[in-house]
């Protein structure tokens, strides 16, 4: 992903934050639920930060449904690649 200015990296930080909430090696998150729920439905905060950040949110949801396949652990290399 190629960040055209400051504000789409500032959300593109935001997305991968939330990304990061939603796995179990997170020990600082206190609702891994609600920011899976988050992730893995449709909603237009989603959408709107998906869109701030310049990344498509099906694709993004995409990757997410993939990870909670394999209980919410992502292999090395596919945190980085939502993105």
């Amino acid at each position: 992903m190629s960040l055209e200015n400051p504000e789409q990296a500032l959300w593109a930080a935001v997305l991968l934050r939330a990304i990061r909430d939603t796995l179990p090696s997170n020990p600082d998150y206190f609702d891994q639920a609600a920011a899976r729920r988050w992730m893995l439905r449709k909603n237009n905060d989603f959408e709107t930060v998906c869109s701030f950040a310049g990344c498509d949110p099906d694709w993004v949801r995409h990757r997410a449904h993939m990870v909670k396949a394999r209980g919410w652990v992502p292999r090395a290399w596919e945190i980085e690649g939502w993105l």
